[in-house]
């Protein structure tokens, strides 16, 4: 190719460069990209790095071998959220990645999602600075755990968005939409009810904006559609109680809290939380603590916040005001009923980046300079970028904790046919997912079967791996003081150095400004043990109310007895619903897709 040819080619490639950022729907489409990648780069060093919280490491280990089981909910929460984690360690394996990558996923998706939801609201640029808003916040990168909150947040957003298109055109196949959205809501977490709330209340507004009438025939037909829609997909759950209270008189744990059964509030009376129920909570003021969470986790958003929302006031947007504050107080109110632990939150940061976008976007305007303008939003990104190491549970997402540098080793070391024994001031439920899909001991039991199995026969040679907690306490928060069991452990580790082969020390590297604390050490020894063990283990290990992969379904509490031919087909359709969620979840993906490219064509 001669120089001529190469010179066009390049003058080409320029012009058009120049063409796609000089047309508006291109620049904003690579802004959006943009920032979907940023807020994936985030929330992908979250997923990977902070440390697990008590549900995060419950929910990773009781999504474990769900599918088989075959179960149709849990104790506490709707089921889709573990199958979908189920599906992922199917891929991934058992890894700190996998049991996090939905709330990855999804999380990320918000960042789009927002666009598309706030462009009904504001112009496209507004719109842009939302998502940036929501791409940054401190509070819903640090979300990316093993928590169904960033999951059933899309579901219901998008919902909302779907339901909203509705009104746009007054097409069913949106409602039709919306209620699958909702219904894989509901089968993700007790909260969606209150997204749904929020939108039925907001909804003759928004009619009213598009000069459409709320209760004709259409409208009523639509929304019982989106009713039935839901209902179905809530099925497994209401199943999962049905038989569970005509078998054992049980319910499980939020059931338990709207309707106060004898035998589950014997069951759950240790649980936080449950000496109330959700009614006598509403009438609680200090149930509602929470409003001042936005300001302790995303300073900068918030402030925009207060001023996007006194803007609105000013210039008498008020269908966009409506909607935030609807969608804020309605659901503050009823999650503050049900649970105040902060994860439950995160749709307020969600919310209050739309009036945030708003107020930075008038304020941006105020720049005479595009290269001002330029500064703002990059010293804007910096500003939120620096919150990610300040205010937060978990701490920052840049370096990995000591829990997920110990579930790496451990997944690097440990094969089937090895035992893993854990310091008993090791928390449970910790230990339980470390050890994932390992067969594992604490260290008490481990002492027990050792010191009474010596005459066995068919003792046989097992490598062993004792994990100890260097620090006397590690998850626990309640031990660091019980001296028996501190020098019990420190006695133990102190002899089994001798003989063991040190594997690694674990250290605390999250605290940038202090010292590395080491956290955990491993250590490895050949040792007789009985051939049957590994295997009987497994079926022994329980932890708050749930086998250890569900391998021993007989004493599981939440089982249950089915009667008749109408309970068989009932569960049989419930647990072909749960798997049709799990399709619909995949496909939601497409959708969100397909309506980006619808949204970018007008």
């Amino acid at each position: 190719m001669d120089s001529s040819v190469k010179s066009k080619n390049s003058d080409i490639l320029i012009d058009k460069i120049i063409d796609f950022w000089y047309t508006p729907k291109y620049r904003t489409i690579f802004l959006l990209s943009f920032l979907t990648l940023v807020g994936f780069f985030f929330r992908l060093l979250a997923a990977l790095h902070l440390d697990v919280l008590a549900d995060d490491m419950l929910y990773a280990s009781q999504s474990t071998g769900i599918l088989s089981a075959k179960i149709l909910s849990t104790h506490s929460n709707p089921p889709l959220f573990f199958y979908l984690t189920d599906v992922a360690y199917s891929i991934l394996g058992y890894t700190t990645l996998a049991s996090r990558f939905w709330p990855l996923i999804f999380g990320t998706l918000l960042i789009p999602l927002s666009f598309i939801l706030s462009r009904k609201f504001f112009n496209e640029r507004t719109a842009l600075l939302i998502s940036l808003f929501v791409a940054f916040s401190n509070f819903l990168i640090k979300m990316t755990f093993t928590e169904q909150t960033l999951v059933v947040l899309f579901f219901s957003i998008f919902a909302i968005f779907c339901g909203l298109e509705y009104w746009d055109n007054q097409n069913k196949i949106w409602i039709m939409f919306s209620g699958i959205l909702f219904g894989l809501a509901f089968l993700t977490k007790y909260s969606a009810p209150f997204f749904l709330l929020s939108f039925l209340i907001f909804t003759p507004f928004y009619a009213k904006s598009k000069s459409k009438k709320l209760l004709t025939k259409e409208a009523i037909g639509a929304y019982f559609l989106l009713a039935c829609i839901i209902l179905l997909f809530s099925l497994p759950f209401i199943s999962f109680n049905y038989f569970l209270y005509k078998d054992k008189q049980i319910v499980d744990v939020y059931f338990s809290r709207v309707i106060h059964v004898e035998k589950a509030q014997e069951l759950y009376q240790n649980l936080a939380g449950q000496d109330a129920s959700f009614f006598q909570n509403l009438e609680n003021p200090q149930s509602y603590m929470n409003f001042t969470l936005p300001f302790k986790t995303d300073l900068v958003l918030s402030l925009f916040a207060l001023l996007g929302i006194f803007l609105c006031i000013r210039r008498k947007e008020y269908l966009s005001l409506k909607f935030v504050i609807i969608s804020i107080l309605t659901i503050f109110i009823f999650q503050s009923a049900g649970s105040t632990l902060q994860k439950h939150f995160a749709f307020m940061l969600f919310f209050l980046s739309m009036p945030a976008g708003y107020a930075l976007d008038e304020v941006l305007r105020k720049a005479k300079s595009k290269k001002i303008i330029v500064l703002g939003v990059i010293l804007l990104m910096l500003i939120t970028t620096i919150f990610l190491v300040t205010y937060g549970t978990p701490a920052h997402i840049f370096l990995s904790s000591p829990n997920s540098q110990l579930k790496s080793i451990i997944n690097s070391q440990v094969t089937q046919s090895d035992l893993i024994v854990f310091d008993q001031r090791i928390y449970t439920a910790q230990v339980f997912w470390l050890a994932t899909p390992n067969h594992f001991l604490d260290l008490g039991n481990f002492v027990q079967i050792y010191t009474t199995t010596r005459d066995v026969e068919s003792l046989v040679s097992i490598d062993v791996y004792f994990v100890e907690c260097v620090i006397d306490d590690c998850g626990w928060g309640t031990i660091r003081h019980q001296t028996d069991l501190n020098t019990t452990s420190e006695e133990f580790f102190n002899n089994i150095k001798k003989s063991a082969v040190h594997i690694v020390t674990v250290s605390d590297q999250t605290n940038i400004l202090s010292e590395k604390n080491e956290v955990f050490s491993v250590y490895k020894a050949q040792i007789e043990l009985p051939s049957y063990l590994l295997q009987q283990i497994d079926t022994n290990n329980i932890f708050y109310f749930t086998p250890y992969f569900y391998k021993n379904k007989k004493d599981f509490l939440f089982s249950y007895t089915i009667y008749d031919s109408f309970g068989n087909i009932l569960s049989k359709a419930s647990y072909g619903l749960i798997l049709l969620s799990l399709f619909c979840a995949l496909l939601s993906i497409f959708v969100l897709w397909r309506t980006l490219k619808m949204a970018f064509k007008h």
